[in-house]
């Protein structure tokens, strides 16, 4: 008989220290008890297979980056990259982000990135997606002054509709944003995710905004 086990659910127990496979109340208090070495803590939320949340953790070994994923290879493959390059400030949680934020502190994150969520594109599934006002309220008492989110995507119709969420948000101001994000100045500080990088070999327009909390 086929096994039908993911075979990545058992793995992730090898990675524990790296991996917090939900997020309980010690694994919190660990979190918390990081603010005392790391000044900023940023999270991405959908994190894929890592490449985005390892090139920053790379470029900024002060700083505490949290990936969170619900696909346990996604999770077991990040972090199995991050140790080949001996990174040491980098975290998983393999968790949907609607439970993981709001157990965190209030003002204890310095920004959210969110690279090509769900776009959900049928109107019977709108009410899925993750830029809502519920979802902001959330993150405006997570997120520090002046912290940030910034969402890259393809999907034009996600794009706009968030945008006009954010905008009715007190909490949130535009600060930087781009229907082209690879044909614009932005190009150059931007880290490209697996999805994107395929994206830019199909010429895929990308779409990017950055909005802080006031």
């Amino acid at each position: 008989m086929k096994n039908n086990c993911n075979p990545y659910s058992d793995l992730i127990h090898e990675f524990s220290d790296t991996i917090w496979n939900g997020l309980n109340n010690l694994q919190l208090a660990e979190i918390t008890s990081k603010l005392t070495s790391y000044n900023d803590i940023y999270l991405e939320i959908g994190s894929g297979s890592g490449n985005f949340l390892i090139n920053l953790a790379s470029a900024n070994p002060d700083k505490l980056y949290v990936g969170i994923e619900l696909r346990y290879k996604r999770c077991v493959r990040t972090v199995q990259k991050a140790q080949k390059l001996a990174i040491q400030n980098l975290l998983i949680i393999r968790e949907d982000a609607n439970l993981v934020l709001p157990q965190l502190l209030r003002e204890s994150i310095s920004g959210v990135y969110i690279n090509f969520p769900d776009p959900w594109a049928k109107k019977r599934w709108l009410k899925h997606r993750m830029i809502s006002i519920k979802f902001l309220d959330e993150t405006s008492r997570i997120l520090k002054k002046d912290g940030f989110i910034k969402l890259k995507t393809d999907h034009s119709d996600y794009y706009y509709s968030s945008r006009e969420i954010f905008q009715t948000h007190s909490q949130f101001k535009l600060q930087d944003f781009s229907e082209d994000l690879h044909n614009s100045d932005l190009k150059k500080t931007n880290i490209l995710t697996e999805f994107e990088q395929l994206f830019q070999s199909k010429q895929k327009q990308i779409y990017f905004v950055h909005f802080t909390r006031s």
